[in-house]
């Protein structure tokens, strides 16, 4: 890449992390009321706890309600199927959760459903991926896998793991995805699917290509 060109790019970045901030400041503050008293109480009737997560200025992004018995079992309990199970405090049953790797570790990160991450991505899924060869192919492998992959991750493995796959996969890819690198953004996205696939499902699995 050229010099001009790196600069360009390093820009653009620098352009995008300090909106991106911004954004998720504005964030923090909405994300607080969104489990109501109500919802708490009940949460703690049902023998979990409201857990807070904190972004790294310290500021709450979002609460939620954790069993420390309940949610590994519904985890275990969904390894063999479609979809992955999570217990839910409003019925205290296992349900099917659909949570993927990218919503996952937003949640991680105390982030909602309507982060800029998620939107982004979605952008990217909808406007580019979904038109691009094989696209649609990559997108039914990853609602297919993606639930298995993280029912595979032991819970004691969660949060480090999750945490990593947001600063090496998701977050470039969404950087990427905002300048208009939208092939880059797929290859990085790829490569995170065949990563996790390589360490958390059958050794002869097949791979995504591009």
């Amino acid at each position: 890449m050229a010099d001009l060109d790196r600069r360009r790019f390093a820009t653009g970045i620098a352009s995008f992390i300090a909106a991106a901030a911004t954004t998720f400041r504005g964030q923090s503050a909405q994300a607080q009321d969104v489990a109501s008293q109500a919802d708490a109480r009940l949460c703690k009737q049902r023998g979990g706890r409201v857990e807070s997560r904190n972004s790294e200025a310290g500021k709450k992004n979002g609460r939620f309600c954790v069993h420390d018995v309940k949610d590994p079992a519904c985890i275990e309990a969904s390894k063999d199927k479609d979809e992955l199970w999570t217990w839910n405090y409003k019925t205290d049953k296992c349900e099917e959760s659909g949570c993927f790797l990218t919503t996952a570790c937003c949640e991680e990160l105390g982030l909602g459903d309507n982060c800029f991450e998620l939107r982004t991505l979605r952008h990217f899924r909808d406007s580019y991926l979904m038109h691009a060869p094989q696209g649609s192919d990559h997108v039914a492998a990853y609602y297919q896998l993606a639930p298995k992959i993280l029912a595979a991750v032991p819970s004691n493995r969660r949060r480090p793991e999750l945490l990593t796959v947001y600063a090496y996969f998701i977050l470039p890819s969404v950087l990427c995805t905002k300048l208009g690198l939208y092939r880059t953004a797929r290859r990085i996205y790829t490569a995170l699917m065949n990563r996790m696939i390589r360490k958390h499902l059958a050794s002869d699995h097949p791979l995504l290509t591009l």
